[in-house]
């Protein structure tokens, strides 16, 4: 039997591959990325490059593969390559076999805010969660969570995606600041999550159209990052009552193929919560594996028209974990070093290193510091290449809300958000911090000299951003003005200096909007500051406009609601940005926005 597995890169593949090939059964690795580790194992019988699967082009390379090479069996293991396989799933099982649910099923299981739906339909708990559709849905329900909550893509993400926030303040900034497109990976739908005191488990099965026939359970001890993540360290488990609700929910999708069904334990109430539905291979599979539950193998003899029999039984009492993902659980909680350290040293303790098979274990890590250093070396080139056009005009917009505490500037920005054109908003006030630089201040509790260069500097990183979006087309929507920090009333040598700082990233922008008001009025909005101390800032902020020339639009937001204000900055934006914006001058994903 000749078996091809994708995601060469995974923890998982190489379980897969150390498996079956001990069963004799050949298997070859399909790798999307330049890591490589199943197909440096003893048991790997080829090697086949093709683009990642979120690509168009995965599924034709596959089908160009299969059509050459005789394969009985094609194994999936991540979520984006058996998402793209299960879409062509009758394709493919007229040239192999591919034991797989459905694509509909598929996607209804991984989207977090169905599961949760599901769980409620089927009587299994399941944390308090929502699924909303704007910042401004969001500060609405921010009033009905209990702190912490857990902020993370509905669907499948990446894993640094995933933030805790431990105040209302705290879930608003990092939503606004998750909800921006990531490092040129776009952005994706966030949903707000109930965080569950205890410990992660899971329930794994195997179901061959719509009859459960294997399952595995475990708890894990250490994860990476240790709030919440992928297993360095677990243990295996029974529990009639998570057999029963893993059940519940993969009986009503009616599944076939693997799946992993993520709970945690809660310490409040002794009872499991629904955390997600994983519809593929997990990353602990090879505890299952080391456990007696060969899922990989069971595949292999559902492809060869066996029907399985019903199994429950594993070693129920093994503990396993993964060296190098321990390394990175250290970095974030170094305190558990001796607990890593008794489970190296324990010779009950498993782990994925095989000394029979110990090459994809010594080459691991060069492999993925290699591939990381590529991917950085390759963003670089491609900014580079996109630097010329960045700087040679500018075809769309940069807008500037100015105005104290209380005249709404964040309502506003992301009102603006809807316009009928891309739309992105930079933060420019003293949270949300994105350069490394300030970060290693704060962490480190540094004199407030380097906390204000720091600060400047992080200024600037957002500022040029914002600059550069606009020459490709963004409206940049300035949530406080680039200016707001210049104070030119000030003579001290102090303040001169700290003006020349705030100059390097306050050059002009295209439209300023002054949001200005009646001052009793504002102070009731947030009282924070006092009525007196509202309108000396704004006075400020009145000299600075003058000072430096700065042509501003000047809007009474206490006689006006925030749908006529928006209304009125909406009409200076879209002429000005129809006046020099054209089609033909973007390309890629944001013309494809616009069109």
């Amino acid at each position: 039997m000749h078996v091809l597995l994708t995601d060469d890169s995974y923890y998982s593949s190489l379980g897969i591959v150390r498996s079956l090939g001990k069963k004799g059964i050949r298997v070859s690795v399909l790798a999307d990325t330049p890591v490589a580790l199943a197909s440096r194992s003893r048991y790997c019988s080829g090697r086949y490059s093709v683009p990642h699967p979120g690509e168009e082009s995965y599924v034709p390379a596959v089908v160009s593969i299969l059509r050459r090479v005789h394969f009985d069996l094609v194994i999936s293991v991540g979520y984006a390559a058996t998402l793209a396989l299960a879409e062509h799933k009758a394709e493919l099982n007229s040239i192999t076999k591919l034991e797989v649910a459905d694509y509909e099923k598929i996607r209804g299981a991984a989207d977090k805010c169905y599961a949760n739906e599901l769980a409620t339909a089927v009587g299994v708990p399941a944390p308090k969660m929502a699924c909303p559709a704007s910042f401004d849905e969001v500060v609405q329900i921010s009033a009905d969570f209990e702190y912490p909550v857990v902020i993370k893509p509905a669907n499948e993400g990446p894993k640094e995606a995933v933030h805790y926030a431990r105040t209302r303040q705290e879930l608003l900034s990092l939503y606004r600041a998750s909800s921006e497109p990531n490092n040129g990976r776009g952005s994706y739908r966030l949903m707000v999550q109930e965080f569950v005191p205890g410990y992660g488990c899971g329930f794994f099965a195997l179901y061959q159209h719509g009859v459960c026939k294997r399952v595995f359970m475990h708890r894990r001890v250490r994860e990476a990052p240790p709030l919440g993540g992928v297993s360095c360290c677990a243990a295996s488990t029974y529990d009639p009552k998570l057999r029963e609700y893993g059940t519940r929910l993969l009986d009503r999708l009616q599944w076939h193929g693997v799946a992993m069904v993520e709970f945690r334990y809660d310490a409040r109430d002794h009872d499991y919560k629904l955390i997600e539905i994983n519809p593929k291979f997990w990353g602990s599979l090879d505890l299952a594996l080391a456990a007696g539950v060969d899922f990989p193998f069971y595949l292999c003899q559902m492809a060869q028209g066996q029907t399985l029999e019903y199994s429950e039984e594993f070693d129920r009492s093994l503990r396993y974990h993964w060296p190098l993902l321990e390394m990175k659980h250290l970095r974030r909680r170094p305190a558990s070093i001796g607990a890593v350290l008794a489970d190296c040293l324990n010779p009950k303790v498993k782990s994925n290193i095989s000394w029979r098979d110990i090459r994809p274990n010594l080459l691991e890590p060069s492999s993925r510091v290699l591939a990381q250093v590529g991917r950085w070396i390759e963003t670089k080139r491609r900014q580079l290449k996109r630097l010329p056009g960045a700087l040679t005009g500018k075809v769309g917009l940069e807008v500037a809300l100015l105005g104290v505490d209380g005249t709404g500037k964040s309502s506003l920005a992301n009102a603006l958000r809807r316009l009928p054109a891309p739309v992105k908003v930079i933060y420019m006030g003293p949270h949300d911090y994105q350069t490394w630089i300030m970060r290693f201040v704060i962490k480190h509790a540094l004199p407030l000299p380097f906390r204000q260069l720091a600060f400047r500097y992080e200024l600037l990183a957002r500022r040029t951003r914002g600059w550069l979006l606009a020459r490709k087309g963004w409206i940049v929507i300035y949530d406080r003005h680039p200016a707001e920090q210049l104070d030119p009333g000030k003579k001290s040598l102090w303040n001169v200096i700290k003006n020349v700082l705030d100059r390097l990233y306050a050059w002009p922008v295209d439209l300023t909007f002054w949001l200005t008001g009646d001052y009793p009025t504002l102070y009731l909005r947030k009282r924070e500051y006092p009525v007196a101390d509202l309108q000396l800032i704004d006075r400020r902020f009145q000299r600075v406009l003058e000072r430096y020339a700065i042509p501003f639009e000047k809007i009474d937001v206490t006689k006006n609601d925030l749908n006529s204000v928006t209304a009125v900055i909406r009409n200076h934006i879209l002429p000005r940005y129809r006046q020099h914006f054209s089609i033909d001058s973007v390309s890629g994903t944001l013309r494809g926005i616009l069109e």
